[in-house]
């Protein structure tokens, strides 16, 4: 069997990974609610092995894998995969990230996602920021979001990622989807051509420099809806590390562009299920209604206070009380909960 047919072969498992990690002569490991674990691989991957694979990735792929990283997403019966292949130890052993991605799009309802998420699609303009860390789905929350709107309204939304992850077909809105690298050099350049395309919905991928910050405000600014992601542990965090794109007196000019366009914000985290049979979502969230958090937006210890304040609970929930939830209602483990907000169950403090 082909290294390929073994992937292939995980990728139709039941088996509730997210990611593969396959590295030359090494066992192939999978991504599991309790952790990394070997996968029911019975062979070590050689050079070979991997040198093939490549091969059918991208015929230039040894001019590539030496510079940079390799990208590929494909569709595999009722997954989309995204391939990521390197090199390392000096360029002694070639690795591969797999992840797979199901075809059928996600939903707000059907992934369990704040129903706050819905009123917050309608949006016509302001920015909506989404963070997180690695493999904490929140491509999987902005894909729900553009189906939601492409379900239910006639715009035109442009999608601008990397790589793209989840496809959308036209519904009742027109959906147009750029790959960096492929469609537009960078995250950046892409928001800038959006603008220009008679867009009424923007997502960015990722805000990973000050130029997307920049445009993607400025995006906000000229009237369109911007949904964006950026990797950040809190609601608070994130929107710090929006504003610290921007250095001295540009960082509080533009705190007040982002405290006059702030939609809402979200962070979440996937926690394994009791179970060990997949992942609960828990986030902490805040939906920017009539400016009520615009004041204390840019204040990182002042956001986090008010959150918690039992008046804001239809407009805001903290990750703590997510989490209590979950851990509540029996989906989550209590020290899975424990790890996630560093509280000790056993005393219920922080």
């Amino acid at each position: 069997m082909s290294l390929l047919d073994t992937i292939i072969k995980q990728i139709r498992s039941d088996v509730p990974w997210s990611d593969l990690h396959v590295e030359q002569d090494a066992p192939v490991m999978a991504m599991l609610p309790g952790g990394w674990a070997e996968a029911d691989v019975d062979y070590e991957p050689d050079h070979n092995d991997l040198e093939h694979l490549l091969g059918t990735l991208n015929k230039d792929w040894q001019q590539i894998i030496c510079k940079q990283a390799i990208k590929r997403t494909t569709q595999l019966d009722d997954w989309r995969v995204r391939l990521t292949a390197y090199m390392a130890s000096g360029g002694a052993k070639y690795v591969m990230s797999v992840r797979r991605v199901p075809v059928a799009l996600p939903t707000i309802q059907g992934y369990a996602l704040p129903d706050v998420l819905e009123v917050i699609a309608r949006s016509r303009s302001g920015l909506f920021l989404v963070s997180g860390p690695t493999r904490s789905g929140k491509s999987t929350t902005l894909a729900a979001m553009i189906d939601y709107v492409n379900s239910g309204f006639a715009k035109h939304i442009v999608t601008v990622e990397d790589p793209i992850e989840f496809a959308h077909a036209r519904k009742r809105s027109i959906i147009t989807s750029r790959e960096v690298g492929i469609d537009v050099v960078s995250f950046h350049q892409g928001v800038v051509d959006a603008m220009r395309q008679t867009p009424d919905v923007i997502m960015v991928g990722e805000i990973r420099d000050s130029e997307t910050a920049e445009v993607a405000l400025l995006a906000a600014e000229s009237g369109h809806f911007v949904l964006a992601s950026l990797h950040g542990h809190s609601v608070p965090l994130s929107i710090q590390k929006l504003l610290n794109f921007f250095p001295g007196r540009e960082r509080e000019a533009k705190a007040n562009v982002l405290a006059s366009h702030l939609v809402g914000a979200m962070s979440q985290q996937l926690l394994p299920r009791a179970d060990r049979k997949g992942w609960a979502l828990a986030s902490e969230w805040i939906f920017n209604y009539q400016r009520r958090f615009t004041k204390n937006a840019a204040d990182l210890d002042a956001l986090g206070e008010i959150m918690a304040r039992d008046e804001h609970a239809p407009y805001a929930m903290t990750m703590r009380k997510s989490v209590m939830g979950l851990t509540g209602s029996g989906k989550v483990r209590p020290e899975d909960a424990a790890a996630a907000i560093d509280i000790d169950f056993g005393t219920g403090r922080a």
